[in-house]
């Protein structure tokens, strides 16, 4: 069979199945075969498009990684916008339940659509009802990963691919397909911390074999075919954090490690023999090596560490070469690779994010790559890009030396040497970018593969970076979603403070902004909460100057003149909590990081202090009518502890919570079918606790999040029984009925995020926040 026969073949096949499905009513989804195999017909025939695979069949798809059949990083077409918008969900569904798969797609289409004359159609199954968005999803997650990866490497497999294997903070190395985005083989576990580096051992007719740097002070081998240990080495008395491979006797390989007592060690991983000379090479860890050949086919080892050195060794005389200096900073990560002439090129980059290359056959003085991105206006001094993390050589589409850096603020970006320029992607990771690889991508593109603190694998195609300036990266900076529940009209209305300074109010149910202010005081807003004065809509807003600001939060005309908080020198404000007084009126109540509590009078611009009693910041805070209607004021903390007191006069209520293991980051209060008030607190140990705000004993605790819990809120379904949405660091909103403790609804944000508050009104709406954007939708409570 010819391949176009076989193509049309595959087509035909993909054509009566979608067609069946198209027919379908059944609720159990469509046959079993069709979730397996339509997309790969699809694919094979030619015809992976919208029309083949509707989006009310993607949540039942359960056969092939979609984003890889299309390609990664996905670009998408007119053709493809609900598969490039499953692409964006699919690396992190799992086994969620078709209710969230669908409400996960119906909010990943809505994000992704820019042309206000194409509404989004709603997806069969969905519980979910987009309402405004300001949300970017990712394109290129190849996979989501159950622990930061800090070492990438590519190895070799039998038919020309090549896998990426991944090391990461837990001490568990894994193979992964980038086409696929799914996980090959088993886990090869024996270090007993984190995996700091990988690099891939081709021996002349041998296995390839791969070695991982630990921060249990060993180096182990391993068959990466069979996941076995081969070997470990055990002589360093610090933790290993780089990794590189020489040219040994006969072609066989060595590895060079290096760790934190700034010690190089030279082993040979087939016969586990070390070289004689073990050399002490910096006076402080470190922090990346790397092997360059010479113009003249001298093989140099290249070390750098914390004392801000790079060092060249000699491997036949085990003794220092030389040593480049450029500055005083600490060396993040080496990247060694070959000019357009065959000269060695060698590059670093520091903890200031500054990038310096050096051309070791011409000279020791290096070439500065983009220093400083801006002058920070408050502070009077030049603001670095962020340390440079991750940094990799590559040739170019016209055979041009390239150099990719990965930043500690989650940017990426391509430099050409020979021209001292930049391009940038378009969007980052949502963390620091921790390691890099370099790989071949179908029709011979090359690609970068890269892992960040937000625990994602990315492939990166440098030919779609943009040559303009870098993107503003306010977006990074939008983590405080400042919500009031009621408008000067009665209307929900959304207060967002970004940390810039600026303030957007919005109609909460539409998105449209009614009011932008805050260019006066350009100081970052760290905690603020909206109050209700009569029929204008106040804003308490505590700034990283230690002034509270009384505004009308339509408008950003001040009632009052700021603030100063009486605080200890470099305190902050971290939460706050809206109330009323006994007499109705407006109060506002600020946790300093002094370890004390500020109520505010916004009507007066006053206040007055009480202990907070936390011994860490306050985190998170709420307020409650406890006996007699006077309000109790909740506070959670990085302590760990939950506290109640009373809200006006810091009387302690006597209740003390303790269950979280590490910081506790929000804290939300509701009732339960007794009419009982509990407490719901997020923990950074995963974990949701519920608590009686009476008594202060634990009624129950929650787990299922992938991680850190960052947001809590509550809410009554259509049936008035109480709910729970969460947010957390898995990328994950997650709702819960706590009577049971069951999760029924998960939804993909494809990014870190945090709930700050549910706009009250007709229906309940979730707003988001984090570094994506902001996200608003309304959750079908009935159905729940």
């Amino acid at each position: 069979m010819t391949h176009d026969t076989d193509a049309r073949a595959h087509r035909r096949i993909a054509q009566a199945l979608a067609a069946t499905v198209a027919g379908s009513s059944s609720e159990a989804g469509p046959h079993p075969y069709i979730r397996r195999y339509l997309a790969r017909h699809a694919a094979s025939g030619g015809v992976l498009d919208d029309a083949h695979l509707a989006p009310a069949f993607l949540p039942w798809e359960c056969g092939a990684a979609v984003r890889g059949l299309l390609g990664l990083p996905v670009a998408g077409s007119p053709h493809t916008r609900a598969l490039a918008a499953w692409a964006t969900v699919e690396p992190f569904l799992g086994d969620a339940d078709h209710h969230s798969r669908a409400s996960s797609l119906h909010l990943a289409l809505f994000a992704g659509e820019r042309d206000p004359r194409h509404p989004t159609q709603a997806v069969p199954g969905s519980l979910v009802r987009p309402l405004w968005s300001d949300w970017e999803l990712p394109a290129n997650v190849v996979a989501r990963t159950a622990a930061t990866v800090r070492g990438l490497a590519l190895v070799p497999v039998p038919g020309g691919r090549r896998l990426l294997a991944a090391g990461d903070a837990e001490g568990t190395v894994r193979l992964w397909d980038p086409v696929t985005g799914a996980a090959v083989g088993g886990p090869m576990t024996g270090h007993r911390d984190g995996v700091d580096a990988l690099v891939a051992l081709t021996a002349p007719g041998g296995p390839v074999l791969l070695a991982s740097a630990g921060r249990d002070h060993t180096v182990r081998v391993w068959d990466p075919m069979t996941g076995a240990e081969v070997r470990e080495f055990t002589g360093h008395g610090d933790w290993v954090n780089a990794l590189t491979v020489l040219p040994g006797p006969d072609g066989f390989p060595l590895l060079a490690s290096g760790d934190g007592e700034g010690t190089i060690r030279v082993q040979n991983p087939a016969t586990g023999a070390e070289k004689a000379v073990i050399w002490s090479a910096h006076a402080a860890p470190v922090r990346a090596l790397a092997a360059v050949t010479t113009a003249r086919g001298r093989t140099l080892l290249v070390s750098a560490g914390h004392d801000g050195a790079v060092r060249l060794w000699d491997l036949s005389t085990d003794a220092p070469v030389r040593e480049l200096r450029g500055g005083d900073a600490r060396i993040n990560v080496l990247a060694a690779f070959t000019g357009a002439d065959g000269r060695a090129l060698m590059a670093a980059g520091d903890g200031e994010g500054v990038l310096r290359l050096w051309d070791l056959d011409r000279s020791d003085v290096p070439t500065v790559l983009g220093v400083h991105e801006g002058r920070d206006s408050q502070e009077g001094h030049e603001a670095h890009t962020g340390q440079i993390t991750a940094l990799s050589g590559f040739e170019g589409a016209d055979g041009q030396p390239l150099l990719a850096a990965g930043h500690a603020t989650g940017a990426v970006r391509v430099w050409d040497p020979a021209t001292a320029t930049v391009r940038h992607a378009r969007s980052g990771h949502q963390g620091a970018v921790t390691a890099m690889a370099v790989l071949t991508g179908s029709r011979n593109r090359q690609l970068l593969a890269t892992a960040g603190d937000d625990q994602t694998l990315r492939l990166w195609d440098p030919t779609a970076f943009a040559d303009a300036p870098e993107p503003h990266t306010r977006r990074r900076h939008r983590t405080r979603t400042l919500v009031a529940v009621t408008g000067t009209e009665g209307r929900p209305t959304a207060v967002l403070a970004d940390r810039d300074g600026m303030v957007e109010v919005r109609d909460a149910r539409s998105g449209a902004v009614t009011s932008r202010w805050g260019e006066r005081v350009r100081v970052p807003v760290t905690a603020a909460a909206a109050v209700a004065s009569g029929r204008r809509l106040l804003l308490v807003a505590a700034s990283a100057d230690r002034r509270v600001r009384f505004t009308v939060a339509t408008t950003g005309q001040e009632t009052a003149a700021p603030l100063a908080l009486v605080a200890e020198p470099g305190a902050t404000v971290t939460a706050a909590a809206a109330f009323a007084a006994a007499d109705g009126s407006p109060r506002c109540a600020l946790a300093v990081t002094d370890g004390t509590v500020h109520v505010c009078d916004p009507a007066g611009g006053t206040a007055y202090q009480y202990p907070s009693g936390h011994r860490a910041a306050v985190t998170g805070m709420t307020v409650f009518p406890g006996r007699g209607r006077r309000p109790r004021l909740v506070t959670a903390g990085r302590d760990g502890l939950v506290l109640v007191r009373d809200a006006l006069t810091g009387s302690d209520a006597g209740n003390r919570m303790a269950g979280h293991k590490g910081a506790v980051n929000d804290v939300a209060v509701f009732q339960d079918d007794r009419a009982r008030s509990l407490l719901a607190t997020a923990g950074s140990d995963g974990t949701v606790r519920l608590w009686d705000a009476s008594t202060g004993s634990e009624e129950g605790v929650i787990t299922g999040h992938g991680g850190e819990v960052s947001g809590v809120v509550a809410f009554t379904s259509g049936r008035h029984l109480p709910l729970l949405a969460t947010s957390g660091d898995d990328c994950f909103l997650r709702v819960w009925d706590p009577g049971t403790g069951e999760c029924v609804l998960s939804v993909v944000c494809g990014a870190p995020v945090r709930i700050t508050g549910v706009p009250n009104g007709l229906r309940p709406a979730l707003l988001l926040s984090g570094p994506a954007g902001y996200l608003c939708f309304e959750i079908d409570t009935e159905a729940l």
